[in-house]
């Protein structure tokens, strides 16, 4: 739709203003328009814009614009228009809810999110990669406005999904929600179609310990890393800002993209980042420190969100996070007179080193009840499944995919958690963490190794490296394979009776020669002279 144009001959000036996506903006919204812009011309000279503004890649700040231009042929033929990017008033908005994971610790904190602070009626859309972590059944019941879609690789939908309604309704508010490390998809589907910062919210929801990892991967405490990633960022955001980034749409929701600009993404306007120990992300240089007051971090505190609950609500929580509290009750804790203990392991699972450590720790920790939790994309094989059963009294955990944390609040103050390295170790009371399990000495990551220093965490480090020598007989390159421990018996009984036959066997043939020749010598001596 051409906005205005003067009729002089074939040479007349037309503009054309479109959102990032190139769609028409009707004059009839120019005052209500909420969405940045861009200026298409035909005919024209000298295009300009009050305020001034460099066009070349569209307009993107709230504020009223003035588009002055001029006809090729006469003054008759020029134009000038009006054009607003509004903000929407807080009391306007309607909100849609785009919440799209593939971590668990981010798929639990969101969760938390919509059933504690939402009401059934919102609107939005859900993509959990991990679609078994909760009854999503019983949720969709619960909250029928939201689109579902339980799989990985949907990104383009969720892209088209935010454009169309931010099209149709200039009053839509979006608060987005991926994980951290997955940082590179919000600006996409927000920034880069022309969705104004005032239309949004970006919540980055920890990746649990990896989070921690990443910051000082990048020595983002540091001046010169610091500086080097938030000079990326900031020309990965002055992209998306004018529509101009090159991300494919089709991106998997689980693909990391961009992750290294997690901490300095969250110093920029409706980004924030929820983590559960914000006061790990420090800093001890002078020239750092009123930067990394500008980050927006909020703190989850799993226990303490479920405990402040009522109950109906936390009696939700459990009913579609498919935890039955009788039951694991009479299964896991029903040992009297033992406490019990979560073991949780990783992905992918070393079956070896299970072995070992949990060899060494239903020694050490007789007095507990073992439960061998699995990573939710890592169960256990059967043969694992059957050597804890048989050879150390473990039992598997049989519902992989409820997260340890939720299992821990259902029971707290009666469970130990120990395992590998863990955001589930962040978000318990750090005294009930009995162990952890290390492959060397210094492979405990962040932020975990701080708050074993700081004496934090007071449960025993496991070394698997170690305990090798000490548990020979769960490593296969050092325990006797079959053809060996025939050997090893061969030697020690078989070639004892061997040299003992073959020395009787001797001794025997010794005592005939010594006997035959006497025996000839007696019939020599016997015999008639000649």
């Amino acid at each position: 739709m051409f906005l205005f144009f003067a009729r002089l001959g074939s040479s007349q000036c037309e503009i054309e203003i479109t959102n990032y996506n190139g769609d028409v903006i009707s004059p009839d919204n120019y005052s209500t328009n909420t969405e940045c812009f861009k200026i298409k011309s035909k005919n024209c000279q000298n295009v300009r814009v009050t305020p001034e503004q460099d066009i070349s890649h569209g307009i993107y700040e709230a504020g009223t614009y003035i588009i002055a231009a001029q006809g090729t042929e006469s003054e008759e033929n020029n134009v000038s228009i009006t054009v607003t990017i509004n903000t929407v008033p807080v009391k306007d908005r309607n909100y849609y809810y785009i919440i799209n994971h593939c971590g668990t610790f981010p798929v639990i904190t969101s969760f938390f999110y919509v059933i504690f602070n939402l009401t059934n009626n919102i609107k939005g859309e859900f993509q959990i990669g991990r679609p078994n972590t909760f009854n999503f059944t019983k949720i969709k019941e619960n909250y029928p406005h939201a689109q579902y879609f339980l799989e990985n690789g949907e990104a383009e939908h969720t892209f088209h999904y935010i454009q169309k309604i931010a099209h149709e309704d200039p009053n839509a508010y979006f608060h987005v929600r991926v994980d951290d490390i997955r940082i590179g998809q919000p600006f996409f589907w927000l920034l880069n179609q022309g969705i104004h910062q005032s239309r949004y919210e970006i919540h980055l929801c920890s990746d649990g310990t990896n989070t921690y990892k990443k910051f000082l991967d990048f020595k983002l405490n540091t001046l010169e890393g610091w500086n080097k990633i938030a000079e990326e960022f900031k020309k990965f955001y002055d992209q998306a800002l004018i529509g101009a980034l090159n991300i494919n749409k089709k991106i998997a929701n689980c693909d990391i993209r961009n992750w290294s600009f997690i901490f300095a993404a969250i110093t920029y306007p409706n980004i924030y980042l929820e983590l559960s120990n914000p006061e790990m992300i420090t800093t001890e240089e002078e020239q750092l420190k009123e930067t990394f007051k500008k980050m927006k971090m909020i703190k989850i505190d799993i226990l303490g969100i479920i405990n402040s609950q009522p109950e109906e609500k936390v009696d939700y929580l459990y009913e579609v996070s498919k935890i039955n509290r009788e039951e694991y009750r009479k299964k896991y804790f029903s040992n009297y007179g033992k406490k019990t203990c979560f073991i949780l392991t990783t992905n992918p699972v070393n079956e070896t080193q299970i072995k070992v450590f949990f060899t060494r720790t239903v020694k050490k920790y007789s007095n507990y009840t073992f439960v061998a939790k699995p990573h939710p994309s890592a169960p256990y094989s059967k043969n694992l499944s059957e050597w804890m059963n048989n050879e150390v009294k473990v039992i598997p955990f049989e519902g992989e995919q409820i997260p340890a944390e939720i299992i821990y609040s259902a029971f707290a103050g009666k469970v130990k958690v120990g395992g590998y390295p863990t955001s589930t170790f962040t978000s318990v009371n750090l005294d009930d963490v009995l162990f952890i399990y290390i492959e060397k000495m210094d492979k405990l990551f962040p932020p975990l190794d701080t708050f074993v220093e700081r004496k934090m965490i007071k449960g025993e480090l496991m070394n698997f490296e170690s305990l090798v020598e000490e548990y020979p007989q769960c490593i296969p390159s050092l325990s006797p394979t079959p053809s060996n421990d025939k050997k090893s018996k061969f030697l020690k009984i078989g070639v004892p009776i061997i040299s003992f036959v073959c020395v009787a066997i001797i001794v025997g043939i010794v005592i005939l020669v010594i006997y035959f020749r006497k025996h000839k010598k007696v019939v020599d001596e016997s015999a008639p002279q000649p």
